[in-house]
């Protein structure tokens, strides 16, 4: 989200707590924003609607992540793929190219790079590089997010602050 979307993300963070009678401080409001931030207001208002409509509870930013976020398995599929299609589009020819997921660059970097992948991988072994590479995406997926939760200070100075007063 840009922060011009922050006036109405808060109303619809409001809007649900209203509906489970519930009353966000400033802070609890702020960290619903850092760890939602990262999708658009699009993806927080249908989300929000799909949560007014299935959630018995006030959902947590974790709820809106669990929707809007592939589950781990699934995206390790859906990268493993993407992988094996720019494999067979471009080859090892050129420069290699860039991969957006950052768990994806650092599988690929752990099995020898794309450009040694492309040289040595045959069709006969494809499927065993996908079943290895998704162990390994999982692997770093699972060491990475502990990494990121470590490494959020913003979230350790907001969390230490709710039930103090102003």
């Amino acid at each position: 989200m840009k922060q011009s979307d922050k006036t109405q993300f808060i109303d619809i963070i409001g809007s649900l707590a209203e509906i489970h009678s519930r009353q966000l401080s400033e802070t609890a409001i702020k960290i619903y924003w850092f760890a939602l931030k990262e999708f658009t207001i699009e993806q927080i208002k249908q989300t929000a609607a799909h949560l007014i409509k299935y959630s018995e509870f006030m959902p947590k930013p974790a709820d809106f992540t669990k929707i809007l976020e592939p589950a781990d398995q699934d995206q390790a599929q859906l990268q493993a793929q993407l992988v094996l299609n720019r494999i067979m589009i471009h080859g090892s020819q050129g420069r290699p190219p860039t991969f957006a997921d950052p768990t994806t660059r650092a599988v690929l970097d752990s099995m020898g790079g794309y450009k040694t992948i492309c040289r040595t991988m045959t069709q006969k072994q494809e499927p065993f590089w996908k079943r290895e590479f998704r162990h390994l995406y999982l692997a770093h997926k699972a060491t990475s997010d502990k990494q990121m939760i470590e490494a959020a200070p913003e979230i350790k100075k907001l969390t230490q602050a709710i039930g103090r007063e102003p």
